[in-house]
């Protein structure tokens, strides 16, 4: 249970430090049963640890040069995201054709991202940090366009090469966890219904694809592991396959000393620990809180039941409705 209380104190802390004071209450209540549970020198050994966390908690604030260059992981009509050695950075754009894939220098001026206007409304500025994207610039001029498509726009083409519309809709998302405009209806349908996370790539699409490899005679375990490590990192940045994927890898490497719950904490310090910002991710809080609860309710009766009301206060965080 002592790396449950530092995974906890860890989120607890970057809530603090980005200005939910609110929390401060729960963290004095978690100090006091961690200090109950393993007396006080281990308790404020346990808070080392977190207080030398805390200081990576912080926004980069890097003058960025005129010229940018880097590859295209993500485009939309109006603004795409460029990977470059100063890491992720959205570009506003003229609406020009962008792909993904392609490698551009271009010149452009840094702005900041804003935050909202408005009392609880969305806040975009932590929606890009918990993708690790802490630059903004405007495109002012395309210096150099390289076509250069990656293996998963290829396979995204190949997809589409399908003539039915709702199957290729259908397989983007649920393969490789792109939506497009012909999703926009079920994913709403899905959102009214309050089930819409289910579209999302999950330990659900993982395990299906290690019984299809199992089927397919593959059963030794380390070439499972192998095979869908390369699926995962052949999709790229996807929380909840990721979360399930290291689950599968830490229960192989460690067998059992240790239980489920703790591997989970686990992997939520090392998500941490690689930006701290992800706690603010849906993908993270969704796939972190409900596989939590599963674990937790493994054995009990009506076992199926506390998952989905996990869940209820993030939909109804988020989406501000509820259909039962």
């Amino acid at each position: 249970m002592f790396i449950v209380y530092l995974a906890l104190f860890m989120i607890m802390a970057i809530l603090f430090i980005n200005g939910t004071y609110a929390i401060g209450l729960i963290y004095s209540l978690l100090l006091y049963f961690c200090y109950r549970k393993y007396k006080l020198k281990i308790t404020l050994l346990l808070q080392l640890p977190v207080l030398l966390f805390s200081f990576m908690v912080n926004v980069p604030q890097e003058q960025l040069p005129n010229e940018l260059k880097g590859e295209v992981v993500e485009a939309e009509e109006y603004h795409y995201i460029l990977k470059t050695d100063y890491g992720k950075i959205r570009v506003i754009s003229h609406g020009q054709e962008i792909e993904k894939g392609n490698h551009l220098v271009i010149e452009a001026k840094q702005e900041t991202i804003s935050e909202p206007s408005n009392f609880n409304a969305f806040d975009y500025r932590l929606y890009c940090f918990s993708q690790k994207i802490f630059y903004q610039v405007k495109e002012t001029q395309i210096l150099s366009n390289d076509n250069h498509l990656s293996w998963l726009c290829k396979t995204e083409r190949w997809i589409e090469s399908f003539k039915n519309e709702k199957v290729v809709s259908m397989t983007k998302q649920l393969i490789l966890g792109i939506k497009d405009e012909a999703m926009a209806e079920l994913l709403e349908a899905g959102q009214n219904l309050s089930i819409v996370h289910l579209f999302a790539l999950s330990g659900m699409h993982l395990m299906m694809l290690k019984k299809l490899l199992e089927r397919l005679g593959i059963h030794q375990t380390k070439w499972l592991l192998f095979l869908l490590g390369g699926y995962v990192l052949f999709l790229g940045d996807m929380i909840s396959l990721w979360r399930a994927y290291l689950m599968l890898l830490f229960r192989y490497l460690l067998k059992d000393k240790v239980n489920d719950i703790e591997i989970l904490s686990g992997i939520s310090i090392l998500f941490c620990l690689y930006n701290p910002f992800v706690i603010y991710s849906l993908s993270y809080i969704f796939s972190f809180t409900i596989y939590a609860f599963i674990l937790l309710a493994k054995g009990h009766r009506f076992s199926f039941v506390y998952p989905y009301l996990a869940g209820i206060p993030i939909i109804l965080s988020t989406q501000f409705s509820l259909n039962p």
